[in-house]
């Protein structure tokens, strides 16, 4: 399976004025099904086409997936009819007629840059009989739609050749899609593509130097690099997003709210890792941490929002957190993010006269998540005498009881936390004889996964060994849960989020449990012995 995932900005088909539309050429479409998959039957072969999503991983209905062939040449153009997605727009090369397909997520920064696997024969396209400073090519982009998705073809050898240069404009059967390079290039040059897609607000400030800024903070290599094997990268933006996604973040009656910064993109430019600084416009509310780095290979970030409403009279108030990246190379990313919040500040309740109080009360572990099994222990209670249990949320609640007090007056719980969604809950026991009582506030996190695939393919077997076949190709960050193991631990028999099980080398996985109390299949021994 090849991959294929470059993100564009634009979206929708549009009639660029750089050149006539190449007559010759033979388009074909598919759209994909509920499955994810589009099928084009084209003059040069059927591909079929495994189209997800680059932000969820999901599969995608409804994509519009045309290849259009002329000459020597295939070109791809996918597009999303709901905006939810970018267009890609990359050559398709070489002869596997199964490819995966990843459409990146709607990016607001008015132009998206990434990199292109595969070339492009000029001899089939059609060039316009001058070259176009940057003035030119932004008349004409002006006199067209809102979107234009630009091939830039660079030569690796010497990646910053495009700043200020009056450059060639190649048409394509797609009239959306255009192809410029720098001339002068010499006939044998290998030259590789830059994809840019921009927005018509974008359209005033774009110049060939935001390529080679690209380009050189990307790349950061001496002249004469071979530079070629440099052009895998996944879709380029969103760099980071930040969830939850809720527009505004209402965080009601309570006290913290957690954000999470997840890091996005494989070619970022600048280049990570990136620090970030987090903010708020209000007294009342207060960040940690308030600085963090990310990069490609960084865990996510959380980022907890406490509010203090002492003072505060009862009603609805507003404030904006402000999440600024930063590098040390560029000082200021223009990627900076906003996220408006809201919460409530009720009316003062009268002050309740305290009961009797527990001598102790406590958890194990302190910090609990979904999945892990809590156990509450509490002393102070009357010898023998039945214990009110409660651990209560916005979602989920327990309240029991059944349970006793021990003779000497101790009392132990134990929560099962598989089925209680992450959030803050409140713990309480009360004795229902002498009344005493304990609580306290018990955070319990996401849930996570016994492993993460760190490789950036990795198959799934049938078996622990390279001589099993292949049934699925796994992506790096894919989620996994352990199974069993083989005789030596080194392989390990997983199940994906889709469902699917198999086997996959230890050592491509990154672990976040013990094998220890993991079982092992003995329908695979030792085969030497």
């Amino acid at each position: 399976m090849v991959l294929l995932s470059l993100g564009l900005t634009a979206c929708g088909v549009i009639a660029l004025p750089f050149g006539p539309r190449q007559s010759s050429a033979d388009i074909a479409a598919g759209v994909s099904d509920g499955s994810g998959l589009a099928r084009v039957e084209t003059s040069a072969g059927v591909i079929d086409f495994q189209v997800t999503s680059g932000l969820t991983g999901e599969r995608l209905e409804g994509i519009r997936v045309r290849v259009a062939v002329v000459g020597n040449t295939r070109l791809l153009l996918a597009e999303d009819p709901t905006r939810n997605h970018l267009p890609v727009a990359v050559p398709v090369t070489g002869e596997a007629t199964v490819r995966r397909l990843v459409m990146p997520p709607l990016s607001d920064t008015g132009y998206n840059l990434t990199s292109a696997i595969g070339t492009l024969n000029l001899r089939d396209l059609t060039k316009l009989d001058t070259t176009l400073d940057e003035a030119a090519i932004r008349d004409r982009l002006n006199r067209g739609p809102n979107e234009a998705v630009l091939l830039y073809m660079y030569n690796p050898a010497r990646p910053l050749a495009l700043t200020n240069a009056a450059l060639e404009v190649y048409s394509t059967p797609f009239p959306n899609v255009s192809v410029l390079r720098a001339p002068g290039e010499p006939p044998d040059a290998e030259l590789a593509l830059v994809v840019a897609s921009l927005e018509h607000a974008a359209y005033e400030t774009w110049s060939n130097r935001n390529i080679d800024r690209y380009l050189a903070g990307r790349i950061g290599q001496p002249g004469g690099t071979d530079l070629r094997g440099d052009l895998a990268f996944r879709w380029s933006y969103p760099v980071y997003d930040v969830f939850p996604d809720d527009e505004p973040l209402e965080a009601g009656e309570e006290e913290t709210v957690t954000l999470r910064i997840n890091w996005r993109s494989q070619n970022p430019d600048p280049p990570p890792p990136w620090s970030f600084l987090v903010s708020v416009d209000s007294e009342h509310l207060t960040v940690q941490p308030e600085a963090f780095q990310l990069g490609p290979d960084s865990p996510p970030a959380e980022v907890q929002v406490s509010i203090n409403r002492e003072g505060l009279a009862a009603g609805e108030y507003d404030a904006t957190l402000f999440i600024q990246p930063y590098s040390e190379a560029f000082g200021m990313i223009e990627q900076g993010f906003e996220r408006r919040m809201t919460f409530t500040v009720g009316q003062a309740e009268p002050t309740p006269t305290p009961g009797p109080q527990l001598e102790a009360l406590s958890i194990e572990p302190e910090e609990v998540r979904v999945g892990q099994e809590m156990t509450v222990t509490a002393s102070g209670f009357e010898p023998g005498e039945p214990v009110l249990f409660e651990f209560i949320g916005p979602e989920h609640a327990i309240r029991d009881t059944l349970q006793l007090a021990d003779d000497q007056g101790n009392f132990t719980y134990l929560v099962d936390l598989s089925p209680v969604p992450p959030g803050e809950y409140m713990l309480r026991v009360t004795g229902s004889q002498s009344g005493v009582s304990g609580e306290q506030t018990v955070r319990v996190g996401e849930e996570i996964p016994d492993a993460i695939v760190r490789s950036e393919e990795l198959n799934l077997r049938t078996g622990p060994g390279y001589d099993y076949p292949a049934i699925d190709v796994l992506v790096k960050g894919d989620e996994l849960t352990v199974v069993a193991v083989n005789w030596d631990d080194t392989w390990l028999e997983v199940q994906t989020k889709t469902g699917r099980q198999g086997w996959v080398v230890a050592d491509l996985v990154e672990l976040n449990i013990s094998l220890e109390n993991v079982p092992w299949n003995s329908k695979f021994p030792n085969p030497d012995l």
